[in-house]
C-alpha cells in the first residue's frame, strides 16, 4: 500500500520512521539499510500534556477521538454498541472530531442517551476534559502505517486503549497490559475487549 510512497522517500541520506514496521518495510524494498533508516518513537503532542479543562464525573465512558475517515473505523464501533449495551448499559459513546458521520446519524438519533457527539475542531482544552472523563480509548482502525498522534494523548492520560493491531500501533500497545489489541473490522471483537476492560 505505501510502496510507492517509500520508493520516493529512499534518496535521502536518513529516513526517519516511527515505528519498526514502516523501518521493515524501507529495508525490504533492498534501496535502504540499518543505518539509513532510524526508528525514533512518536513523542507526546502538546495537547497530551495539558492538564487543564473541567474534571467531571467519572462515568461508564469510551472514546473516539480524531478527524473522522472511512480508515478510522468508526462503523465498526457503532456495530459494537448493541453488544456492548447488552452487558454494560450505563454507558456513553463520545465521538469527537471533524468529518462526514451522516452515515451514523439514524443510529446516533436513536440512541441519544448513550451518544455525545462533537462533529467538530476540538479545542485543546477541550480533548483535555473528554479524555479526563474517559474510560476507554477506542481505535477501531481497518488500516494504517506508522503510528498514531491519539494514541501517544491517551498514553498521556494513562487510558487503557482499545485498538485493531494494525501498523505500528503493537508496537506501543501491551496487548493485555495498557490495552487490548483485536483484529480490524471484527466489531465482535471490539465490543469484547471493552466489556472485558469494563468488567475488570
Amino acid at each position: 500500500m505505501f510502496s510507492d510512497f517509500f520508493e520516493k522517500l529512499i534518496n535521502f541520506a536518513k529516513i526517519i520512521v516511527h515505528t519498526q514496521k514502516d523501518k521493515d518495510a524501507f529495508l525490504n524494498l533492498k534501496k535502504a539499510n540499518e543505518e539509513t533508516v532510524a526508528v525514533i518513537p512518536m513523542e507526546l503532542t502538546h495537547s497530551s500534556k495539558i492538564t487543564g479543562g473541567a474534571i467531571l464525573p467519572k462515568k461508564i465512558v469510551f472514546f473516539f477521538f480524531g478527524n473522522i475517515r472511512e480508515y478510522k473505523g468508526l462503523k465498526y464501533l457503532i456495530q459494537a454498541i448493541p453488544l456492548i449495551l447488552k452487558e454494560i448499559p450505563d454507558l456513553k459513546v463520545i465521538i469527537a472530531g471533524e468529518g462526514d458521520i451522516s452515515e451514523f446519524s439514524s443510529f446516533i438519533e436513536n440512541n441519544k442517551s448513550v451518544f455525545e457527539v462533537y462533529n467538530e475542531f476540538i479545542s485543546d482544552e477541550k480533548v483535555s476534559e473528554l479524555f479526563q472523563r474517559t474510560e476507554i480509548v477506542v481505535m477501531p482502525y481497518t488500516k494504517m502505517s506508522g503510528q498514531s498522534g491519539i494514541l501517544s494523548v491517551a498514553l498521556a492520560f494513562n487510558k487503557p486503549i482499545v485498538s485493531s493491531n494494525v501498523g505500528g500501533i503493537n508496537e506501543v500497545v501491551e496487548d493485555g497490559i495498557t490495552g487490548f489489541l483485536v483484529p480490524p473490522q471484527n466489531s465482535e471483537a471490539l465490543g469484547d475487549a471493552i466489556i472485558n476492560i469494563l468488567k475488570k
